[in-house]
C-alpha cells in the first residue's frame, strides 16, 4: 500500500509543494461538489473548512498548526471524495477542457498516496494518469517521452517519475509480474477489432478490468501505472477510430434518411390541401420536387430505399429497448388524453419526460373511443396516433441530445435513439402515403385530410432533427 515517505528522499518535493497540491486538489474539489450537489454545498461546513483550512496552510504560521491542516483537509477531502463517482469526475473535467497539467497532477498525486485504494479510487486514478497524456490538458505529456520510456534515461522519464517523487511502493512479486505481462499481451490485440460494437462488447475491456483490480494494492508503483495508461492509450486510440467512423456512418444514414423522407412533403401537402413552401436542398442535393406526386410514381418518392447499413451499425439492443420505448409513450399519451374532454379546439402540448410537444385537435380526437367508427376510420386514427408518437420521441431525444452534444460520449445514446426514430418515421411516412393512396376510393376526405396534416407535421419534426444534426 502506499504511502508518503517519512523522510525526504532525492527528488522528493518540499512540505510547501506538497501543501500547494492538496490546496489545488481542496480547491477543485470545492468546486465540483458546487456544482454537482449545489444544494448540500451552499453554506456546507465542509466547504468552509476546506477554505479555512488552505488559508492556513498557505500563511504558514506555524510547522505545527500546517501539520495538522494538512491532516485535517486530507480528512475533509476524504469525505468529500466519496461522493464523487468516477464518472462525475470525468464530466466535470471534460466541461473544462483544457483542464491545467497542474490540476490533474496534483490530483493524481492525491490519489498515489490515498490508502485504501477502493474500485472507485483506482478507476479515478486510472482515468487521471492517462488523462496526463490528453489533448484535454494544456500541456499533455507525449506518450513517446512518457510510459513508454521510462526506466530508459529519456529526456520525458523526468517529468512522469516526479509523479512518484516522495511516495515508497512494494516490490512487485512474481504474480504481480505476471498480471503486468497479461495486461500488455491484450494491448496487440485492441487493433484487431474493425467493428466498434466488437471492440466494446470484447473481453479484453473486461479483462483489463480484472487485472487493473487485481492490482489495486500496487497502484502507488510507476511500472503498474505505466502498463495501465499504454493500455488505455492504445485503446482509447482505437476506441475514437472506430466510435468516429460508426458514428459518420450512422449520421449519413440518419440524414439520408430525413432527405427521403422529406421528398414526400409535397405529397402529403397535397393530400391535406394546403400549400407548403418549397424545402431547402441540402448541399450537394438536388432541391426536392415541387410537384404533386402521384402514390403510384416509381423512384425515391414512391419509395423510399432501403437502408441495411442503420441495422448494422445500430446497438444490438436499440431494437427492443426503443420499441418498447415507443410503447411505453403511446400508452402515456392515450392516458393523458383519457382526462380531455371533447371536443378539442385548439392544439394542447403533451408534456413528456425531458420535453413537451404540440398536438393537434384532431390528434387528439384520434386517441379517443372510436366506438361507432368504420374499420377504415380506425385505420386511419392508428396511423395518426403512430405519427404522434413517434414525433414525441424525436422531441423527447432531440431535446436530450442537444442538451449533452458538448459532453464526450453521453450524447451518444440519444443519437441512436435519434436514428432509430428516424428510421421509424420514414418507414411510417411510406405507409401512410400507401394507406391514403388505397383510402382514396373510400371517401373519407376529412379523415384522410388529416392523416395528411400529420404527416406533414412529423416531416417537420425530422427537418428539425436534421438541422441538429
Amino acid at each position: 500500500m502506499a504511502h508518503q515517505t517519512n523522510k525526504k528522499t532525492k527528488g522528493a518535493p518540499p512540505t510547501t509543494l506538497a501543501a500547494e497540491e492538496l490546496i489545488r486538489v481542496s480547491r477543485f474539489y470545492r468546486e465540483m461538489a458546487a456544482e454537482t450537489f449545489p444544494s448540500r454545498v451552499a453554506g456546507s461546513d465542509a466547504s468552509a473548512d476546506l477554505e479555512h483550512l488552505e488559508k492556513v496552510l498557505m500563511e504558514q504560521s506555524s510547522p505545527a498548526a500546517a501539520e495538522e491542516a494538512f491532516k485535517q483537509m486530507r480528512r475533509c477531502l476524504t469525505l468529500l471524495d466519496s461522493s464523487i463517482t468516477p464518472f462525475l469526475l470525468r464530466v466535470h473535467i471534460e466541461r473544462r477542457v483544457p483542464i491545467a497539467v497542474e490540476t490533474v497532477r496534483a490530483l493524481l498525486r492525491y490519489f498515489l498516496t490515498k490508502p485504501p485504494f477502493e474500485d472507485a479510487d483506482r478507476d479515478k486514478l486510472d482515468y487521471l494518469a492517462t488523462l496526463l497524456f490528453s489533448t484535454e490538458t494544456d500541456r499533455p505529456l507525449q506518450p513517446s517521452a512518457g510510459p513508454d520510456h521510462i526506466g530508459a534515461g529519456a529526456p520525458g522519464d523526468e517529468a512522469w517519475l516526479s509523479l512518484f517523487a516522495g511516495l515508497r511502493w512494494h516490490a512487485l512479486a512474481a504474480e504481480q509480474e505476471d498480471r503486468l505481462t497479461q495486461l500488455a499481451a491484450l494491448i496487440p490485440r485492441i487493433e484487431q477489432y474493425t467493428d466498434f460494437e466488437e471492440l466494446v462488447n470484447s473481453k479484453v475491456v473486461h479483462q483489463a478490468r480484472s487485472i487493473k483490480k487485481s492490482l489495486s494494492s500496487y497502484l502507488a508503483h510507476p511500472e503498474v501505472v505505466k502498463q495501465m495508461v499504454q493500455f488505455n492509450l492504445v485503446f482509447r486510440k482505437r476506441f475514437e477510430e472506430l466510435f468516429r467512423a460508426e458514428t459518420d456512418r450512422m449520421r449519413l444514414v440518419t440524414r439520408q434518411n430525413i432527405q427521403d423522407a422529406v421528398r414526400l412533403k409535397v405529397f402529403f401537402a397535397g393530400q391535406a390541401g394546403v400549400e407548403t413552401p418549397e424545402s431547402p436542398a441540402t448541399p450537394g442535393q438536388p432541391a426536392p420536387a415541387t410537384a404533386a406526386v402521384s402514390p403510384a410514381q416509381e423512384g425515391p418518392v414512391g419509395k423510399l430505399k432501403e437502408r441495411p447499413e442503420l441495422e448494422k451499425y445500430q446497438r444490438k439492443f436499440t431494437r427492443p429497448l426503443e420499441e418498447m420505448q415507443l410503447k411505453s409513450l403511446t400508452t402515456r399519451i392515450r392516458e393523458y388524453f383519457a382526462e380531455v374532454r371533447m371536443p378539442v379546439e385548439a392544439a394542447m402540448l403533451v408534456p413528456l419526460a425531458h420535453a413537451s410537444f404540440a398536438v393537434s385537435p384532431w390528434e387528439v380526437e384520434a386517441f379517443m373511443p372510436q366506438l361507432e367508427a368504420t374499420q377504415a376510420t380506425r385505420a386511419l386514427y392508428e396511423a395518426i396516433q403512430q405519427a404522434v408518437v413517434i414525433r414525441g420521441r424525436l422531441e423527447e431525444e432531440l431535446t436530450l441530445y442537444r442538451e449533452k452534444r458538448e459532453t464526450r460520449y453521453l450524447w451518444k445514446p440519444h443519437f441512436d435513439s435519434l436514428g432509430y426514430a428516424v428510421a421509424s418515421a420514414a418507414s411510417l411516412l411510406v405507409q401512410l402515403q400507401k394507406t391514403l393512396a388505397n383510402s382514396a376510393s373510400n371517401g373519407q376526405v376529412p379523415q384522410r385530410s388529416k392523416l395528411a396534416r400529420s404527416a406533414s407535421d412529423l416531416i417537420q419534426t425530422l427537418e428539425e432533427v436534421d438541422r441538429s444534426l
